[in-house]
């Protein structure tokens, strides 16, 4: 019966390591076949769209913030129109039509010039047990997808875009 018992714990916890290694890119590779399958359902599954939607709002609108010069009043008026344009950009691009229309469009352009996508391209950097990140392995910045897990599936919850050179990530 010990016997029964420690070897259920060992396929079990050998189940779990599998599961933690394999299944980032599992997750990303879903998504990206649900992006280009133009899978709307599984597309809403793993992405929380009002999160990663908030968060590039945020991230142009600090971005405006800090390049504005605050002592010009028509600069003011300027970018607090440009602020709800992007709210309006945002929303009608971060959805799944959006997503899928865009991600399409880049493909013909990529294979039209001979490029085609490839999962090799990206790389997966785990931040902790509940979050991983992917990105480029060619980019010059620090611009990433940040997933967190959710259950025992995995779901794009931030599209962080950085301008810093990535200190973590291998080069």
């Amino acid at each position: 019966m010990k016997k029964i018992a420690i070897m259920v714990a060992l396929v079990a916890a050998g189940l779990c390591s599998i599961w933690y290694f394999v299944s980032p890119a599992y997750a990303v590779e879903g998504l990206a076949t649900a992006v280009v399958d133009g899978d709307r359902t599984k597309l809403e599954e793993g992405v929380d769209f009002p999160r990663v939607r908030e968060s590039v709002k945020n991230q142009i609108t600090a971005k405006m913030r800090s390049e504005m010069d605050y002592d010009n009043p028509l600069e003011l008026a300027g970018a607090a129109m440009a602020s709800k344009m992007v709210e309006v950009m945002v929303d009608e691009f971060a959805t799944p039509d959006g997503i899928i229309a865009f991600v399409n469009k880049k493909m013909e352009d990529e294979e039209a010039s001979g490029v085609s996508f490839n999962m090799d391209k990206f790389e997966i950097d785990r931040a902790d047990f509940n979050h991983f990140k992917v990105r480029r392995r060619d980019a010059k910045d620090n611009t990433h997808f940040l997933f967190e897990r959710d259950g025992i599936n995995w779901k794009l919850v931030d599209f962080v875009v950085d301008e810093e050179p990535p200190a973590n990530f291998a080069s």
